[in-house]
């Protein structure tokens, strides 16, 4: 009898310690390409956003595309944006200033921002961004200038341009797609760069470069 019960409970253990195994397996999938979530911090310079995971990340991007552009952030972990779809920090059309080209201070604190993944085909004339982890990133002024520093970025920017589309195009970096008034610092950036062009796209071209 005492045998039965040990075999009995050898084997709840061992479904118990299945049952946790496929759920960690399952909560570990990583980010889903949506979901945020708010930081810490209120996004000063005293104070910046703390940013540990990548929902909160796209928090902060969504944060800094809605006219809130000099808001500042600190990673505090290593972040893994699982190669899903990732719209630029800053996103704002061509031509002029915007309130949402990135202005502020973005501090890497020596992390890893790995797996981003952006691929755009621009269709029309008027669809013209910046690509790269920030899209459009403008300083306020030569004294006041955006800052990005102790950051690794690895991943992925493709952008290709349809037949037909006219004016300035978008451009593509590893970092951001077009930047003034920018200081970048201690920033490792291995990012594979790629903008494909139709022979019939007129006017000027789009530029790839490696950082920005």
């Amino acid at each position: 009898m005492k045998r039965k019960k040990t075999w009995i409970c050898i084997l709840m253990a061992f479904l118990l310690a299945a049952s946790v195994c496929s759920f960690s397996a399952f909560a570990d999938d990583g980010w889903n390409g949506s979901t945020e979530t708010r930081p810490q911090g209120s996004g000063s310079q005293e104070d910046p956003f703390l940013i540990g995971t990548p929902e909160e990340l796209a928090w902060y991007r969504t944060y800094i595309n809605s006219w809130n552009n000099q808001a500042c952030a600190l990673l505090t972990s290593d972040i893994d944006l699982n190669d899903q779809l990732w719209d630029p920090i800053g996103q704002t059309a061509l031509g002029g200033d915007s309130p949402n080209a990135f202005a502020g201070e973005f501090d890497g604190g020596g992390y890893t921002i790995s797996g981003m993944k952006i691929e755009h085909e621009r269709l029309y004339s008027n669809d013209s961004y910046n690509y790269g982890l920030f899209g459009t990133v403008q300083g306020v002024s030569d004294n006041n200038k955006a800052f990005i520093h102790d950051l690794t970025l690895t991943g992925s920017v493709k952008h290709k341009q349809a037949a037909y589309v006219s004016s300035t195009k978008g451009n593509a970096g590893g970092l951001c797609g077009q930047a003034s008034n920018l200081d970048i610092s201690n920033c490792v950036i291995n990012v594979v760069v790629t903008v494909i062009e139709s022979s019939s796209v007129y006017g000027d071209p789009a530029i790839a470069g490696g950082i920005c």
